[in-house]
């Protein structure tokens, strides 16, 4: 991982060689690692960037510590650990909140590379873009909601304008339809729509409609290379 801080994990296993392996082969891997036998001996864990939970512990469940957490609004990936594999064991495990189910035996490689996921993923949803965004002319303030195209203020509307923030947080990257549904309208499924390309539409009609590319079968984007 290319981080300027080792990542500090939570480890609660009550078998105590499990643990001592675990704990060694994380710790060569360039983590920093809290070790428990039970859900009593953990203290502070403001500061954790994870944690891996045994299901089974002589002190309850862990899933209903992962629920506890959650309820507390403590928002770390967690991965439960357990020999439980039961389809329903591991619906019951995700909907507590553990942000992965790894069911033993299981391969140190694999647990260490998926922990390594969620915790890239988790510092990207906690390390918010800018608030204030420049492209091609377009000054975008995030927190005000005000839009300016060459020194013009612009109106948009709500949706205008989450589409127009997503697509200048990442000038050039193409965003599928079924992307830009989900992180601008939030929509679970995905219905046939045009909704995506009349908002593309109606941007261009507001600034300049070559910033706009359709990429046809494949998507939007925001043009990176100023236009010449």
């Amino acid at each position: 991982m290319t981080t300027t801080a080792a990542p500090s994990v939570l480890l609660i296993e009550d078998d105590g060689d499990l643990r001592g392996r675990l704990a060694r082969y994380l710790q060569g891997r360039g983590f920093s690692v809290i070790t428990a036998a039970r859900a009593s001996e953990v203290g502070d864990i403001d500061d954790l960037d994870a944690a891996i939970v045994d299901r089974m512990l002589p002190d309850g469940d862990g899933v209903q510590l992962v629920r506890r957490w959650r309820a507390d609004g403590i928002s770390f990936p967690v991965l439960i650990l357990t020999a439980r594999a039961e389809l329903e064991d591991k619906l019951e495990g995700l909907e507590a909140g553990a942000t992965d189910y790894v069911t033993k035996p299981f391969e140190p490689q694999e647990l260490t590379a998926r922990l390594e996921a969620q915790i890239r993923q988790h510092r990207r949803t906690a390390d918010p873009p800018s608030s204030r965004l420049q492209c091609h002319g377009i000054e975008l303030d995030s927190v005000t909601r005000d839009v300016v195209y060459r020194d013009r203020p612009v109106r948009l509307t709500r949706k205008q304008f989450d589409l127009l923030r997503r697509l200048m947080e990442h000038p050039g990257r193409v965003y599928s339809r079924n992307e830009l549904l989900d992180g601008v309208w939030e929509l679970g499924s995905y219905p046939t729509t045009r909704t995506v390309d009349n908002h593309v539409v109606q941007l261009r009609q507001k600034f300049a409609p070559e910033l706009f590319e359709t990429l046809h079968g494949v998507g939007y984007r925001l043009i990176k290379d100023p236009i010449r």
